[in-house]
């Protein structure tokens, strides 16, 4: 059944004005949906499967998300009605201090936790198990979740078919030759050791600052994240009321409704990191069960959507086909066999 494209939370914020993000403050926001603190799980990653298969896997993820994001892309511009956001920018900063002093702090007194004299060990290849291996892809998937959450920067955009794809180049231009170096750096100062989070190979009073300075981000982010949730749920439960004129409406039920779905999200979200502390396993769930699908699975599904008809028409669509295939088939395999290795890993 075709999209609907009236009534919706897009075309009230429409009406309201709401669209106001040109090329350059929209490439601040998707840098900042980019750039979050799944960076800090890259050295690890690094760590289990060797420099050169490393940089491959986050150079190969990164162009793969980068082509989601386009789908994604045209996706809206043929269905207009589908998000909104709210977002923010203090994490970037905070987010850089917290790396630069890492590595100048591992590169003047050395990783935490090191014996004095002791040779730093570099895997160029590393040699894995299959859990940990997948693990590792994993922690870089877990790195580019942010790019789910472009969708929602579009619907605040004033042209998206002028501005989106350039502003989505130039932001992956920056996230994935910034993604590398840090691995690459961290993992060259650490060693073969390096630990998950990458703060944690700090010694102990640089590594303190460093967690001072990203404080800002990982309240910045969860806020993010939560409120894109708690508002999806909200649109969700206002369109099976038919109610969505409600959505920009100081109403009882409206503020009850919202007021609702905050506190239970943050109790709930609450509860699931206080049951599952360990960082490596709860990065490699959400990478397999919600990350591998919005930032890698669903958007293949769309261009599916959108090209069912033709996608045999000419070689240009079969070629495309075959690689929107491709990332579905891969995005179930990382699924399955990712769950399986988080599981493994708790």
């Amino acid at each position: 059944m075709p999209l609907k494209q009236k009534s919706s939370p897009q075309s009230v914020q429409a009406e309201n004005s709401y669209k106001k993000l040109g090329r350059w403050k929209t490439i601040l926001l998707l840098v900042t949906n980019v750039i979050g603190f799944g960076v800090l799980a890259l050295p690890s990653a690094l760590g289990t499967l060797g420099l050169v298969p490393g940089i491959i896997t986050i150079v190969g993820l990164g162009l793969a998300a980068t082509y989601a994001a386009y789908v994604l892309g045209q996706f809206y511009r043929c269905y207009p009605a589908v998000m909104n956001i709210v977002d923010c920018f203090p994490c970037i900063i905070s987010i850089f201090t917290a790396i630069l002093v890492l590595m100048i702090s591992i590169g003047i007194e050395g990783p935490s936790g090191t014996l004095p004299g002791r040779q730093k060990e570099i895997d160029i290849i590393g040699n894995p198990s299959y859990f940990d291996g997948l693990a590792a892809c994993l922690q870089i998937v877990f790195a580019y979740s942010g790019s789910h959450g472009f969708v929602t920067v579009m619907a605040e955009m004033e042209d998206v078919g002028r501005d989106f794809t350039p502003a989505l180049v130039i932001t992956q231009s920056f996230a994935v030759p910034t993604y590398t170096t840090v691995a690459v750096v961290v993992y060259i100062l650490a060693g073969k050791e390096v630990r998950s989070l990458a703060l944690l190979n700090a010694p102990h009073v640089p590594s303190m600052v460093a967690w001072g300075a990203l404080l800002p981000c990982l309240v910045a982010v969860s806020i993010v994240m939560g409120h894109t949730a708690i508002k999806y749920l909200f649109i969700l439960c206002l369109r099976r009321k038919e109610a969505e004129e409600e959505y920009s409406q100081n109403t009882k039920r409206a503020w009850a409704l919202w007021t609702s779905l905050g506190v239970g999200f943050w109790i709930l979200s609450f509860v699931l990191a206080n049951a599952l502390p360990n960082f490596d396993a709860i990065a490699a769930l959400m990478a397999a069960l919600i990350v591998s699908w919005l930032s890698f699975g669903f958007p293949p599904v769309l261009w599916l959507y959108l090209n069912w008809a033709c996608q045999f028409s000419s070689g240009k669509k079969m070629a495309l086909a075959v690689l929107n295939w491709a990332l579905i088939a891969g995005t179930v395999f990382a699924s399955v066999a990712g769950t399986w290795a988080g599981v493994k890993l708790m």
